[in-house]
């Protein structure tokens, strides 16, 4: 500690009789009443008052104040003589204030009192009378004296600078003209801080919250980092956090993803006291070691009624008393209880038996996420594979191997032995089988067994994106694939509208023998293509009926948005017919939700021996209504089969594309005077009567124009691009794109060119 000395320090003094008025004091005055005894309150009516003056006096003091109570304190009759006030914080000498006739010594600060020192029952009769006295020393030592009488001593160095000390008062009705104060007296030092904070400590609150606790009232430094930097034991910065509260004496901050496991230093760039003392890079180290992914295993589920009910059983190495479970069922409804868990292999349900979570039950399929400070230490997904001789309640999920994935259960009796841990086994192949995308632009792409136990193949960007909302899901752009999760590489835009040249039916099969009824869709363009929209329009010879084509959401998913599927860029896929599909003549109808035919075809059945073969579209540049451009689907000589979903159709031409040659002279406009840039030309390769349209579209894909069109000749055409194109219509800055679509007698185009836009 620090030893002061006069020559450091400047030396204040006050000494009022409280007999008369003193222009110094400030607050409630009105309701101060003097006499030759001293200061008597004069208040109204219940309540509390306070007066105030200025006093710098902190160290190598004391205080001096006589007071006197005409009734024995309480809870709601109380006086408190506050002393080095250091806005918003303060020492305090308080007889009683509480259901207890103790005297405290009280340090205030906004986050809460802390008794330092305290001497029981000593306020315990009808009228108390204080003569109290108050030492401070250089040591930050408080000695607390009634008369020449120690009653205790304590050391607390928070504050140690003071701008005022106060009187305050609380009072019933009856109470209002019973506080009687005389002889107030202070003297000490002040002395200038010349000493940085010091970061004393830092608690863990969770794996994602710390809390750093300070020497003194401290801020960060005006114009530095609002937050800490992590390091490495090696020096590596990790990770930055801000912070979400600042007190005077702690800090919390929260960072956006669990602090890995081990020792990190912690760094505060910069730091400054009340006093302007600035402490640089401030550091210290925390150790992490909690429950991390994987740390407990779901070993087996019990979710049929019959015998004990719905349960699971957990293993676990070490209990943790703030886990919760989250179940998500298959139609995305997701339902949280809490959920200690016990450290080895123990039941939980709401069953005898088991360890008891209030309302617990189990839809057929579902997934099970445990969660312990925020982190899902299991994400277990399971499924209903019962034999109807199983499914009475005599049965259970078991794991013979930990994989988190649906492989790993079996059926078993419910007398069998469960007992952890489980050996974990090698991991399925994890393909991606949909894409979804939602409202904000981003892309989902789902896959066939829960992500869980896969996060450590994905770079840390892609394992923060993934959420135990989603399981199945993984939110994409652009990225590369391991091996196990179908080895190939990503490049999704934002998803756009269906249009027509974009998506064009591909293959339909009426009439299965061995597959399912289905109608196929290709996409030629670049970007994913939402699926909602989409309309199947049927006549056949019992009439004519719309339905929606294709507007599943995925599964087992409870993300705040909405999903709508998507078909992939150049993407063939079979889908389940919406409808069931006639063997006999009928004509299909792809059309969007503005009554738009995008595609459309005619079939009726084929002879013997081909019944149960499929129509396959042998051209996308030919149009669909052709019957010319449609053929029965052709086996193999060596592997009979009646169709090929997902695949290139077996009679598809083998005339390569030629395809759309066009870019911009200059991908950008400026209507910036001081840079006016309007227009710009669009070349396109053409040949002698092809018919070229263009038109702008937003970010999303919407159309903002209508099609302007135009016949070209032979070779390279320049069109003009400006104004004219969106009828002179304000657009705002943005990212926009010229969509270009050329058709002739065979074939049709489509090619999206991005422009930008700046227009303040």
């Amino acid at each position: 500690c620090l030893i002061f000395n006069a020559a450091t320090g400047q030396f204040y003094q006050l000494l009022d009789s409280l007999t008369a008025p003193h222009v110094d004091w400030e607050g409630d005055t009105a309701w101060m009443q003097f006499s030759a005894d001293g200061l008597r309150s004069a208040a109204p009516a219940a309540g509390s008052l306070e007066w105030r003056r200025e006093s710098r006096a902190a160290v190598q003091a004391n205080w001096r104040l006589q007071m006197r109570m005409e009734f024995n304190p309480s809870s709601a009759n109380f006086c408190s003589f506050r002393f080095i006030e250091s806005d918003p914080s303060f020492y305090a000498i308080q007889p009683s204030g509480s259901s207890g006739d103790d005297l405290f010594l009280i340090l205030h600060t906004p986050e809460k009192d802390s008794v330092l020192a305290s001497i029981a029952g000593y306020v315990n009769r009808n009228e108390v009378a204080v003569a109290m006295r108050i030492e401070r020393d250089s040591n930050y030592t408080f000695h607390v004296y009634d008369a020449d009488s120690l009653l205790f001593s304590t050391t607390d160095s928070t504050l140690r600078s003071s701008k005022s000390l106060s009187v305050h008062c609380a009072y019933t009705s009856s109470r209002v003209d019973k506080f009687l104060f005389s002889t107030l007296r202070a003297e000490g030092y002040a002395f200038r801080d010349t000493i940085a904070p010091k970061l004393q400590s830092i608690e863990i609150l969770s794996p994602q919250q710390l809390r750093l606790n300070w020497s003194e009232p401290t801020l960060p430094a005006p114009g530095s980092l609002n937050g800490v930097i992590i390091r490495s034991q090696q020096g590596k910065p990790m990770d930055t956090a801000l912070y979400t509260y600042l007190g005077p004496s702690y800090w919390d901050v929260f960072f956006d993803r669990p602090i890995p496991l081990g020792r990190w230093s912690i760094e505060v760039p910069l730091a400054v006291d009340t006093a302007g003392n600035l402490a640089f890079f401030a550091t210290d180290s925390v150790l992490l070691d909690y429950p991390d992914r994987q740390s407990v295993q779901i070993i087996g589920i019990h979710q049929i009624e019959g015998n004990n009910g719905d349960y699971f059983i957990a293993y676990s190495p070490v209990p943790m008393p703030k886990a919760q479970i989250d179940l998500i069922s298959k139609s995305g409804a997701k339902k949280t209880n809490h959920c200690p868990i016990d450290s080895g292999t123990i039941r939980y349900g709401n069953t005898q038996n088991a360890r008891l979570i209030p309302g617990f039950s189990l839809p057929d399929e579902g997934v099970l996420v445990l969660k312990n400070e925020g982190i899902p230490v299991a994400v277990q997904p399971y499924d209903f594979p019962y034999a109807p001789h199983q499914s009475f309640g005599d049965f259970l999920l078991l794991a013979d191997s930990m994989s988190y994935t649906n492989t790993q259960w079996r059926v078993v009796p419910t007398a069998t032995p469960v007992t952890g841990p489980i050996p974990s086994k090698n991991l399925p192949k994890n393909p991606p089988n949909g894409l979804f995308g939602d409202e904000n632009g981003i892309n989902y792409v789902q896959f066939s067994h829960s992500l869980y136990s896969y996060l450590h193949l994905l770079s840390p960007q892609l394992q923060a994106q993934w959420t135990s909302d989603a399981p199945f899901l993984l939110p994409i752009l652009q990225t590369a694939l391991p091996p196990l999760l179908g080895d190939s590489s990503l490049h999704l835009l934002p998803a756009a509208f269906p249009d027509s040249g974009t998506v064009f039916f591909n293959e339909v099969h009426p009439a299965p023998d061995q597959l399912e009824e289905f109608i196929e869709l290709a996409s030629t363009s670049h970007r994913p293509i939402r699926l909602d929209p989409l309309r199947l329009l049927k006549t056949s010879a019992s009439g004519t009926s719309a339905h929606r084509f294709y507007d599943t959401p995925p599964e087992f998913c409870v993300l705040p948005l909405p999903l709508f599927p998507l078909l992939a860029p150049q993407q063939l896929r079979a889908f389940s017919s919406p409808t069931s599909l006639p063997n006999d003549s009928t004509s299909l109808l792809l059309q969007g939700t503005d009554a738009r035919t995008f595609d459309e075809m005619t079939y009726s059945p084929w002879e013997a021996p081909l019944e149960h073969r499929s129509w396959e579209r042998i051209s996308l540049q030919s149009p669909g209504y052709a019957p010319s451009n449609w053929a029965p689907h052709h086996a193999r000589w060596c592997c009979p089969s009646e169709a090929s979903p997902d695949a290139p159709n077996s009679v598809a031409s083998a005339k390569p594309e030629v395809p759309l040659s066009a870019g911009l002279k200059r991908s950008h406009l400026s209507f910036d005077l001081n840079h006016y840039l309007p227009s710009t030309e669009l070349w396109v390769s053409m040949a002698a009567g092809d018919l070229l349209s263009i038109r702008l579209l937003d970010r999303s894909g919407r159309p903002i124009t209508q099609w302007h069109s135009m016949e070209g000749i032979a070779g390279n055409n320049p069109i003009g691009i400006g104004p004219y194109l969106w009828d002179e219509k304000h657009l705002s800055t943005g990212i926009y794109s010229i969509q270009i679509q050329l058709k002739n007698a065979s074939s049709q185009q489509l090619k999206n060119l991005p422009i930008s836009i700046y227009n303040p």
